[in-house]
């Protein structure tokens, strides 16, 4: 950014010197290394590295969906916004991909895992609770519908949840991921 408004203060202080705005696409240090699609709060993450966290996580969030109904798009979708494609602190140091809290004595904080697996266990585990009891009467595959009942029964209650894990379900083309099922 340095860079470029030294560039802007040159070209603005020297009129005479023509402007070229054309971006050449094709130049070796334009790859895609440099500019990737942004994602959702401006991450760094790139789209290879979110594609293949997915496929990581992808036969479990399936055995959950097979087990719960709940469509694994979500699950994948949670998971992505959560860990920040697995790079978070909480997914690196305590295996937490979901964003799982626990409180104790009335202070709110994040779960410690012993492993991805044991998180994705504990979050299916978390389907009996009494409290998500509603999602038992979704049909159908509405992905919106199923992310409001989830944040309904209190799985989350952040500003914008439901249209930020939508965002990463779009982005990641989920549809387009062929994996191998474990």
């Amino acid at each position: 950014m340095k860079h470029l408004l030294t560039v802007l203060a040159f070209y603005t202080a020297s009129p005479s010197t023509p402007i070229n705005t054309e971006l050449n696409l094709s130049h070796p240090t334009t790859t895609n290394d440099i500019f990737e699609k942004p994602i959702l709060d401006f991450s760094v993450i790139k789209f290879d590295h979110a594609r293949k966290y997915v496929k990581e996580i992808y036969p479990i969030a399936k055995k959950i969906e097979e087990k719960r109904g709940i469509p694994f798009e979500i699950t994948v979708g949670i998971a992505c916004l959560e860990s920040g494609y697995g790079s978070s602190g909480f997914a690196k140091h305590r295996n937490n991909h979901l964003g799982i809290r626990k409180y104790t004595n009335g202070v709110a904080g994040y779960r410690y895992f012993t492993s991805t697996e044991d998180c994705f266990n504990y979050y299916d585990k978390m389907f009996d609770f009494k409290r998500y009891a509603p999602l038992k009467e979704i049909e159908g595959d509405d992905l919106r519908e199923w992310l409001t009942m989830l944040c309904k029964c209190g799985y989350n209650h952040r500003d914008s949840y439901i249209e930020k894990v939508l965002y990463l379900i779009d982005y990641i083309r989920i549809d387009e991921i062929e994996v191998v099922p474990a």
